[in-house]
């Protein structure tokens, strides 16, 4: 599969090591795209994470709680409290 990941679906996980880059550079534009597949969207017992980095003072999260997906942008930083926003349409 060469450069590709292959999960099996099941408790499958990719870290990437923090650098400064990624970490501390300013961005002015990003780009984040994932494809992803959850058995049960209305578990409501915790959130089902796709995508999270970041830290307690800047950071991005993309999860599926409850039916819905969510995305949340933070940057203490430069200002911008926690902002989530949710999706229903599938």
């Amino acid at each position: 599969m060469n450069n590709a990941l292959n999960f099996d679906g099941i408790n499958d996980i990719v870290k990437v090591a923090s650098t400064s880059v990624i970490s501390t550079a300013s961005q002015n534009k990003r780009t984040v795209e994932v494809s992803f597949k959850v058995n049960d969207k209305s578990i409501s017992s915790q959130k089902q994470v796709i995508w999270e980095e970041g830290g307690s003072s800047s950071g991005l999260n993309i999860y599926v709680y409850n039916g819905s997906l969510y995305y949340g942008i933070y940057s203490a930083t430069n200002g911008m409290d926690r902002h989530l926003v949710k999706y229903t349409q599938y």
